[in-house]
């Protein structure tokens, strides 16, 4: 991506925040609240401090928030998550199952999608091919 792409989106983000602070000011009410979901417990983001907090770990981690989240016990202090610390430890072999949860970027899943139709496509010409070899003999 480009360093104008990324200051764009970067604008737009800050504009958002400016205009969901006016009319806290405004309405004196607090920002809308965003759910997240940890280990299966659903966690309201309800403030200013933990939402721009979320932001930027969103930002820096990127499709990895997740597993971050369920895995460091700093980052669910950090937000205040402390319900969803678990006795066990996290499996290394259990990131691999996640990684299905994770946040691709759209030419990210535009590449997976393709890959998807090529395959399938492939399949139904190797189906089709043993067909006709069925219907020559």
């Amino acid at each position: 991506r480009s360093v104008k792409q990324a200051k764009k989106r970067e604008r737009r983000a800050d504009n958002h925040n400016t205009r969901l602070a006016l009319r806290t000011l405004e309405t004196g009410a607090g920002p809308p609240p965003e759910k997240l979901k940890v280990r299966g417990i659903t966690v309201t983001i309800a403030s200013w401090r933990s939402r721009l907090l979320l932001q930027a770990i969103k930002r820096a981690l990127q499709s990895g928030l997740h597993l971050h989240l369920a895995a460091s016990p700093d980052l669910q202090a950090l937000l205040g998550i402390a319900a969803a610390r678990s006795a066990e430890p996290v499996d290394p072999s259990a990131a691999q199952e996640e990684k299905r949860f994770a946040i691709f970027s759209s030419a990210q899943r535009d590449r997976l999608r393709e890959k998807k139709v090529n395959k399938g496509r492939r399949e139904k010409g190797a189906m089709l091919e043993q067909e006709d070899l069925v219907e020559a003999c």
